[in-house]
């Protein structure tokens, strides 16, 4: 696993790199953040193709929130090699409020938070038995 995430930032990285030096016309770091990138993807390729940890991950980047996911993270690089330092600092602030609040463990603390106040269903149960039960979905 941790495996599979240094190599995602090693990709990302590289592709930030590389995003970056197109956008300020520097073909060197252009080389070395396509390099890093690829370089990335082939080892991924070859250690952890049959890791589920890796498949969902790439699943999750697939999807229309992963990209968006990934549109936000590229919009800060881009505006910082242009030299739009107030855009950058936006969208750095608004890649950073993404990742926290739209990942898996921060809604599940969530979702926690609002489950405390209902009763568990050995509580339930160890009153009077039930005249009828009746299961939605």
């Amino acid at each position: 696993m941790l495996l599979d995430w240094a190599l995602f930032l090693v990709v990302l990285g590289g592709a930030g790199l590389a995003l970056w030096a197109a956008a300020s016309k520097q073909r060197r770091r252009l080389g070395q953040g396509l390099g890093a990138a690829a370089g990335g993807l082939l080892l991924g390729l070859l250690f952890v193709r049959d890791d589920l940890a890796m498949q969902k991950l790439v699943s999750w980047l697939a999807m229309p929130m992963g990209l968006l996911w990934l549109v936000t993270m590229a919009l800060p690089i881009l505006a910082h090699a242009r030299g739009q330092r107030a855009v950058a600092a936006l969208s750095a602030a608004l890649f950073v409020a993404y990742t926290l609040l739209g990942n898996v463990w921060f809604s599940s603390w969530l979702a926690s938070g609002l489950e405390e106040g209902i009763p568990t269903a050995a509580s339930a149960l160890a009153g009077e038995p039930f005249d009828a039960v009746l299961v939605v979905g």
